[in-house]
């Protein structure tokens, strides 16, 4: 499915640019239009909802976690803030022994996983915690030291 987004995409914005160009040329654009509107539904059509996850499934078939929210985190391989929060941060013992208790963490690659709709970002890593319904709880931008982000994640326990 990832391969069929990047190819809807590539095709919305080819006829994108080629609508804009026709705009320019003064022609009729009947055509390019009713083609640029297909496009657009068929590819919203390939997005899934964080429910569909089939990650996301198997963390809630989980039965010890029932009563903890998911810390959906957007990395990259190429990014040392991200490293920074998965290796340090996340290993950090009082950071670590918390968070196991009270959310489980899901990654997905921004360049090679599939990402579900609804969880927009700007940059990363960007951190969603989300409930078992698939509800945003709330959305953390950025990297934290471990006591900074201890203090963030506690506002979201299962407890609140």
């Amino acid at each position: 499915m990832h391969e069929t987004i990047k190819l809807n995409f590539t095709k919305i914005l080819y006829f994108a640019v080629k609508l804009v160009s026709e705009i320019k040329k003064g022609e009729k654009l009947k055509d390019y239009y009713k083609l640029f509107i297909t496009l657009l539904i068929t590819s919203s059509l390939d997005a899934f909802t964080i429910t569909e996850d089939k990650v996301f499934q198997e963390i809630y078939k989980n039965p010890n976690n029932q009563n903890k929210k998911v810390l959906m985190i957007y990395t990259a391989k190429s990014c040392p803030q991200c490293a920074y929060m998965k290796e340090k941060v996340f290993k950090e013992k009082e950071v670590s022994e918390y968070m196991s208790k009270h959310f489980v963490v899901m990654e997905k690659n921004t360049s090679t996983d599939e990402l579900p709709q609804g969880f927009n970002y700007f940059g990363i890593p960007t951190m969603f915690i989300i409930d078992k319904y698939g509800n945003t709880v709330d959305t953390i931008v950025g990297s934290a030291r471990p006591k900074d982000f201890l203090k963030i994640i506690k506002n979201y326990s299962k407890e609140q």
